[in-house]
């Protein structure tokens, strides 16, 4: 933003990007006019015993990073994303997230140092107006996620039903309605 000279913006991000969002929230709070969250993540939340299971599994396959991604689509009840890979967008969604392997790998973001220890505790100070976009067959972990973060105080929920953490893959038409629809407002 500084770089193009952006002193205000909306922000939309999906899963680790509405994370990144949240934190750039709390951190630059006169810097954002809204926020879109779709099925984000949050800093310092503690993911459950299967999300740790499949990281477990898929750590002990690197570098085969096929065998990582294996263990990932075929870990349901960490990762939920069965919708998504029943449908028209298979094996697109299959390819962006081996790449999105390969690059963590590459890039290191496991070992990345946010500037956030926890913003699970800071979610009410963020003050932009806030739509989330809530998939209605995530995983349960986003299931707690999403009660954390009623703690905004401008947030407003929407429910894509029938839809899991591929959303935006599946349901594209829906959320586009819905961002637009608050970005109009």
């Amino acid at each position: 933003m500084n770089h193009l000279a952006i002193e205000q913006a909306f922000l939309a991000g999906h899963s680790l990007g509405g994370q990144i969002a949240a934190d750039f929230s709390i951190l630059h709070p006169n810097r954002v006019k809204g926020l879109i969250l779709v099925a984000p993540g949050l800093t310092g939340f503690e993911y459950d015993k299967n999300f740790k299971k499949m990281n477990e599994r898929m750590w002990k396959s690197v570098p085969d990073t096929n065998e990582m991604l294996t263990v990932m689509l075929n870990s349901n009840e960490a990762y939920a994303i069965s919708i998504g890979l029943n449908g028209m967008h298979s094996e697109f969604i299959r390819r962006i997230h081996l790449d999105n392997i390969k690059k963590s790998l590459e890039w290191k973001n496991f070992e990345t140092d946010w500037p956030i220890k926890s913003s699970a505790e800071k979610l009410t100070e963020i003050k932009a107006p806030t739509l989330y976009l809530h998939p209605t067959q995530d995983k349960a972990d986003l299931q707690r996620i999403k009660k954390r973060y009623e703690q905004v105080p401008t947030i407003t929920f929407k429910n894509i039903s029938n839809s899991d953490h591929s959303l935006t893959w599946t349901h594209y038409d829906q959320i586009s309605e819905l961002m637009t629809e608050f970005l109009k407002d």
